[in-house]
């Protein structure tokens, strides 16, 4: 495959059997319109039956990974994002979490929004030091996804505090709770995911969309509730112990001997 058009708002190349995606609308961050999200899953779709692509990396143009959604074009009435958009962003994150073949995210700039959405989605993603990650605002066709993903990595309130508050997130904490696989320094990004995506080539599996789907469902089992553990039975209750008979007072005689009588119990 050959790189197409640079005015296309995605980018194509393949070498040495590494397919690079590169989100190229610079002018706007990266960021997606419907247009870029369908051109998106067009090329993934190709990328997933072609023999000669064993890893994938998916970058942006410039100084920005992916600043979110591009609300130009894309907001119904109202302001609110198109039913058609949402359903895009949705597609386009599952066909990610899916591709048979390993995917990894260059990450430079800010990953907000949807960006941030394909970053989780990779199996791998390396960012520099200075990248920032932020979640779709509740407006934002995003949103449903960006709540799922910080809910699955955070406690409930802090996931609260980035969808709903707005919360920006360095890449130490990014890379603390899970969301990047490791960071670099800016001038070794290039290089060092290639040398990754190098290393992915040469553990290559034609199975490798298999054993994927296999961890996806082992980790989406480890949030599942824990059957409650069995009750220790308790230890039967025994019979208390009888009481001892107690014998009545024998009478006295006139004398002052004891009259002799059979005894019997005082609760007869």
């Amino acid at each position: 495959m050959n790189s197409i058009s640079s005015r296309d708002p995605v980018l194509l190349s393949l070498k040495d059997e590494v397919a690079t995606l590169t989100i190229n609308r610079p002018r706007k961050q990266n960021a997606l319109n419907l247009r870029t999200i369908d051109t998106l899953l067009l090329m993934l779709r190709a990328l997933e039956v072609d023999g000669d692509v064993k890893a994938l990396i998916i970058e942006g143009t410039g100084e920005h990974f992916c600043a979110g959604e591009d609300r130009d074009g894309n907001a119904a009435s109202g302001g609110m994002p198109s039913d058609g958009f949402r359903q895009a962003a949705e597609e386009l994150v599952t066909a990610l979490r899916l591709f048979p073949k390993l995917v990894i995210c260059k990450v430079r700039g800010s990953a907000h929004g949807l960006g941030l959405e394909l970053v989780a989605a990779a199996d791998i993603a390396i960012a520099t030091k200075e990248a920032t990650f932020a979640a779709a605002a509740p407006s934002d066709g995003a949103a449903p996804l960006s709540l799922a993903t910080f809910n699955a990595l955070l406690s409930p309130k802090k996931a609260a505090g980035f969808v709903f508050a707005g919360d920006v997130m360095g890449a130490a904490e990014a890379e603390r709770i899970g969301l990047l696989t490791r960071l670099v320094d800016a001038a070794e990004l290039d290089a060092h995911v290639e040398a990754v995506a190098r290393r992915a080539v040469g553990r290559y599996a034609p199975d490798l969309g298999r054993w994927k789907q296999l961890g996806q469902q082992i980790q989406s089992r480890k949030g599942a509730q824990l059957p409650p553990a069995p009750r220790t039975p308790r230890p039967a209750r025994t019979a208390p112990p009888a009481r001892a008979a107690a014998s009545r007072p024998s009478r006295l005689e006139s004398d002052g001997r004891p009259l002799v009588m059979e005894s019997m119990p005082l609760d007869e």
